[in-house]
């Protein structure tokens, strides 16, 4: 997904684009998204510090040469579902156009990803529990590293660290239901069960981050992601 001023790129894995748009859940009290991320809430934000992030977005958002910002967009009121967020990446790849477009609904392009096994990379940079659009035949594959989001009810047992970004302190907890949501046909919304935890707290207990490709997994000799020794 892609705010509706920045050119489309490439899509070959989940690496992140800058202006490419996230949605992560809200982090809640005493935890924070990660500094590559910015909320989508309208905000101005500086030149100096994000210079590049500007380059994408040219000034679609409202910018101010005096007071050196520039905006960025607010989707706060058309949230996909309850306590998850957009949010923009302003620390990633240059996004090279290739012309691609997608569906634009309410000023956000949505461009699904082909996430299968052929096209999987162990330093992509997906979040833990963020919300996806996948359009793929490799459904074994997607399996092991999302979950539909349809509405079902989750052990906090079974899926510790989504429990402790979607619900801390429950023993269950539900996914949102966007099975009609989907703006392009045949791609469905997931949320992801691998990946980068997306805040700066503590993991939960049996867990820990791989020092080689990023990504949240059990503590354990090797990475179950990428392989290395821990």
């Amino acid at each position: 997904m892609f705010a509706s001023y920045v050119d489309i790129p490439e899509i070959i894995d989940a690496s992140k684009y800058l202006g490419e748009l996230s949605i992560l859940h809200s982090p809640g009290q005493n935890r924070k998204i990660y500094n590559d991320y910015t909320l989508c809430d309208g905000k101005k934000i500086s030149f100096n510090d994000n210079a590049a992030l500007f380059s994408v977005l040219q000034g679609g958002y409202g910018y101010d040469f005096v007071k050196h910002n520039f905006g960025i967009p607010d989707y706060s009121k058309n949230l996909i579902a309850q306590n998850f967020n957009y949010l923009m990446v302003q620390s990633g790849i240059y996004p090279d156009p290739s012309g691609k477009k997608g569906v634009v609904i309410g000023d956000i392009e949505y461009v699904s990803e082909d996430f299968s096994e052929s096209t999987y990379n162990f330093n992509d940079d997906i979040c833990f529990g963020e919300i996806v659009l996948l359009k793929t035949s490799d459904q074994s594959f997607i399996k092991d590293r999302f979950i539909l989001c349809e509405g079902q009810t989750l052990q906090a047992a079974d899926h510790p660290v989504l429990a402790s970004i979607i619900a801390p302190t429950e023993k269950a907890f539900s996914l949102p239901d966007l099975r009609e949501k989907s703006p392009i046909v045949g791609a469905k919304f997931y949320i992801s069960s691998i990946g980068m935890y997306p805040y700066i707290s503590s993991l939960p207990d049996g867990y820990k981050t791989c020092l080689s490709c990023g990504k949240t997994i059990p503590v354990a000799p090797f990475c179950m992601e990428c392989g290395a020794r821990q």
